[in-house]
């Protein structure tokens, strides 16, 4: 049976998840009629309405993570309220589990009651949406698929920690193997997830966080350049994300490297770090997507500073930052994560993996004429990561619906 209509539901806003976003233009240009359950939560629901207005074929229900309206709001916290304690008696039922785990699933429940349940298909992007689309799924025996963008169970948890990550885990293992396919943004997050599950998971792909190629420009380097030409990038540009731990080290060689940042510098930040006054840092703010991938294919050297402490997410996961580094064809310097490593073993040509950023960072900078020499062979390397080579694996998962 040929797909016609696809029901998306997710967690969070478009600006939030440009995995779905990606997905919703793939399909909406194949012609397939697409409705998404999303949510205003704020930050970027400005910039979600302009990608909305960019996509054709899709239709929005929009539900709010706000305390306005108040009705909603106060009723799906009691009900999460309510579940948590409930929970501790019950732990296998998983409507309580996932009402207990996100507060967002209830809301996203109350809606689907009052949909029409003529879909072929319904893809659940984000943790909160996997039980929803399930239980939709199961009533009108409708296939369903989950897109995991992240590793639930290993993103850092601030509250009620250890009954939280068992929740997780729970929905994880007794829902997924009902789904029709899984998608997973990182290889690890499927090797860590049959752990969980003690077997292997059936009809799943890896899809990375790749970006159309065409966003992406071969920049001869500039071989005249003294300085070593770096970049790093993020939504904020804060402590916890790695940058602090180097910028000590690039001080000593300033006559010798350059610093582009670019995202919404913390005023916190910038004082202690003195960002704004700094002769050897570039901050661009922050930058639309295609103008972002340009500015890297002008750079020498993106830096990958996952951090390994911070959870365990962070140390199994491939961000959309490491994917752009090699679609434009930089040389990476990555943090030593288990799945930034996984990446340069597999692909030596694209970087290196630092264990030790002083001596790492000379290697570099004594090296650079023959990292520029480089690029172009880790641009047509990179390409392999590109949307219109991913979104292939969407195609042949689709068809056998």
């Amino acid at each position: 049976m040929e797909i016609k209509r696809i029901l998306f539901i997710t967690t969070t806003n478009l600006f939030s998840n440009p995995r779905l976003v990606k997905e919703l233009s793939y399909f909406s240009n194949k012609g397939y009629s697409i409705k998404v359950i999303c949510f205003k939560i704020g930050t970027g629901d400005t910039e979600s309405t302009i990608i909305e207005k960019k996509l054709s074929n899709v239709e929005f229900v929009h539900l709010s993570a706000l305390q306005s309206p108040f009705l909603p709001w106060f009723i799906s916290s009691s009900i999460q309220k309510f579940s948590k304690s409930l929970w501790l008696f019950f732990k296998t039922n998983l409507l309580l589990t996932t009402y207990a785990s996100n507060k967002r699933s209830i809301l996203i429940n109350q809606s689907l009651r009052k949909a029409v349940p003529n879909y072929d298909l319904v893809i659940a992007h984000t943790l909160g949406a996997l039980y929803p689309a399930y239980s939709f799924s199961q009533k009108h025996r409708i296939p369903f698929s989950f897109d995991m963008e992240d590793y639930h169970p290993g993103e850092l948890i601030k509250t009620d920690v250890e009954n939280e990550k068992y929740r997780r885990e729970i929905l994880l293992k007794n829902i997924l193997p009902n789904s029709f396919y899984t998608s997973f943004a990182s290889p690890l997050f499927k090797t860590a997830l049959e752990k969980i599950l003690q077997k292997d998971i059936p009809k799943s792909v890896v899809i990375h966080n790749g970006f159309h190629q065409h966003e992406f420009n071969f920049i001869d380097p500039l071989k005249n350049e003294d300085k070593v030409q770096l970049i790093w990038y993020s939504l904020t540009i804060a402590e916890g994300r790695g940058l602090e731990k180097i910028l000590p080290t690039l001080a000593k060689y300033s006559t010798k490297v350059h610093l582009t940042l670019v995202g919404n510098l913390s005023k916190d930040f910038d004082e202690k770090y003195q960002i704004s006054s700094s002769s050897f840092i570039t901050h661009k703010g922050f930058l639309p997507q295609e103008k972002l991938h340009q500015l890297l294919c002008e750079a020498d050297v993106g830096l990958a500073l996952e951090q390994v402490d911070t959870d365990l997410n962070r140390n199994l996961c491939l961000t959309n930052k490491i994917i752009s580094y090699c679609q434009a064809g930089i040389y990476i310097f990555a943090s030593n994560t288990t799945a930034q490593k996984n990446l340069i073993d597999n692909y030596p040509d694209l970087g290196v993996i630092s264990t030790n950023f002083n001596n790492d960072l000379i290697v570099v900078i004594n090296d650079i004429k023959k990292i520029r020499a480089n690029k172009m062979k880790r641009f047509q390397l990179g390409g392999q990561f590109s949307w219109e080579s991913e979104q292939k694996k969407l195609d042949e998962l689709i068809q056998h619906v």
